[in-house]
């Protein structure tokens, strides 16, 4: 999942939205200068791409694309799956998108703005993910294209996402929405149940 889909879950577990970016940017033995609540949400983090890893893209999604894509697979699923959390956002949230969107934004500023070193690519991320609305902008599947353009060409090996969108996503949209509207759901039960099992373990 993508920056929309894991504040979702934050938000639906109630657990923190911070934490829910952090997940991306922290390694395990940085985690001691944040609180309880932001370790936690990167914990949840971790459980969700691992979850989603093995039951949606490893089982279901993976034989769409050839040997040689696979190793992006992931990255351009999470981007496509925000765009598809967009376009059929009413079925999981009562708040519109556009107002929940702001309040995420909020609610990161909130928690992230007093906390010293920060990862270093965090600050510049999260200010460019609110000037140019990226949460609400892979409403646009052009825009979701351009974004995986972009990613594309900071990997290591720069890599052409956006061919592989065409070639796969494109003609695959509807198998791809069916996976999605089938196992979301899915994906929002078991962070729950995760969730009450760690509280009920006293791990929270």
């Amino acid at each position: 999942m993508n920056y929309l889909a894991h504040f979702h879950l934050a938000q639906r577990t109630q657990t923190s939205i911070s934490g829910a970016l952090l997940g991306d940017f922290v390694k395990a033995e940085r985690w001691q200068q944040f609180s309880d609540d932001q370790v936690f949400g990167i914990k949840l983090h971790r459980y969700i791409d691992k979850t989603i890893d093995k039951q949606l893209i490893d089982i279901q999604l993976m034989n769409k694309f050839t040997q040689g894509q696979r190793r992006y697979a992931g990255i351009v699923i999470d981007l496509y799956f925000d765009h598809l959390l967009c376009k059929h956002w009413a079925l999981f949230n009562a708040e519109p998108l556009d107002q929940t969107i702001q309040s995420y934004y909020l609610k990161l500023n909130q928690e992230l703005n007093h906390i010293d070193n920060l990862p270093v690519r965090l600050p510049q991320v999260l200010s460019s993910m609110q000037h140019h609305n990226w949460l609400l902008s892979y409403k646009n599947t052009g825009v979701t294209r351009h974004a995986l353009k972009n990613i594309g060409t900071r990997l290591k090996r720069p890599v052409a996402l956006e061919l592989i969108y065409d070639d796969v996503l494109v003609p695959e949209h509807e198998h791809f929405e069916a996976v999605f509207l089938e196992q979301y759901p899915w994906l929002l039960q078991q962070c729950i149940d995760w969730v009450a099992h760690q509280q009920a373990q006293g791990k929270v």
